[in-house]
């Protein structure tokens, strides 16, 4: 087990506090502020240039820490408060991860939630291409083009997981994947999603296209009513920006374009929700 207690400069340890530690054998504390590395490095990772910087991201709270676990995701190291039960940490420490315990001001410092469950996991971000996917005739894919809200790049990558969807591909204009607010979205969907961030998405329907995948762009109006098409068999669906739907260049790479018929009196769907209603009405159709 690797553990280590790190501190605030001048704290006082209860009595409670020194029970919980001596419960992992934590002899030695590091008695640290805020600007001890490690610390630094993870409040750091709140921003988009020193996660591309350092190639790693982080990612709060008990759940997502077990699914990465159980997807088998490279975590470097952890770091958790008193808040959490021992035997979540015995689980952490079976797997040889360094786990640093810290005082809840600390915590409460580096987490980017207000409310914080306290614990935090760094981890290495898996690049991957088009290329490790595999793509067959009756493979199902969502390309999301210009996302910019966490919280529905999060939902749609989750969506994606309870579907069954083969990958998602994610243009370079979209919310950061590794962004904390789009990882706790996905509510752990994450780790067992392929995700991939591609710089050309007209490349990436292309090859579909040529693998025998139908790609169909969604828009709130003009295209084909979702219920009268036919969608059994390689299929992919791109769902656009919240503001600006599609691009044009991604809409004419596309084989069709499919609308979710709506109340006229609503002007549209929001993106998580039009890729859940189009996935399920696929999967409705292909698991009939």
């Amino acid at each position: 087990m690797f553990i280590i207690a790190i501190l605030p400069l001048n704290s006082s340890l209860n009595n409670n506090f020194l029970n919980f530690c001596s419960y992992y054998c934590i002899i030695n504390f590091m008695q640290i502020g805020k600007n001890n590395k490690l610390v630094k490095l993870v409040k750091s990772l709140q921003l988009k240039k020193y996660r591309d910087k350092t190639n790693l991201f982080f990612f709060e709270g008990p759940h997502l820490i077990e699914e990465a676990i159980k997807h088998n995701y490279p975590i470097e190291f952890v770091m958790f408060s008193k808040k959490i039960q021992p035997e979540f940490i015995s689980k952490i420490s079976e797997r040889s991860i360094p786990s640093y315990l810290i005082a809840e001001n600390v915590m409460n410092y580096i987490s980017s939630t207000e409310n914080n469950q306290g614990i935090i996991a760094v981890a290495k971000q898996e690049k991957r291409s088009i290329n490790d996917i595999a793509i067959n005739n009756d493979s199902v894919f969502v390309i999301c083009d210009g996302i910019q809200d966490p919280g529905n790049l999060g939902s749609i990558v989750r969506i994606c997981a309870a579907v069954g969807v083969d990958g998602v591909f994610v243009s370079d204009d979209c919310v950061d994947i590794y962004n904390p607010k789009t990882i706790r979205a996905t509510s752990g969907a994450f780790f067992m999603e392929p995700t991939i961030v591609c710089e050309d998405l007209v490349f990436v329907i292309e090859k579909l296209k040529n693998s025998g995948i139908k790609v169909y762009c969604s828009d709130s109006i003009g295209g084909q009513n979702l219920f009268s098409v036919w969608l059994k068999g390689g299929f992919a669906i791109v769902i656009g920006s919240e503001g600006k739907g599609v691009s044009t260049k991604i809409k004419n790479a596309c084989q069709n374009t499919i609308t979710i018929p709506i109340n006229q009196n609503v002007e549209s769907l929001n993106a998580a929700i039009s890729c859940a209603v189009i996935l399920f009405e696929h999967f409705r159709q292909r698991t009939q």
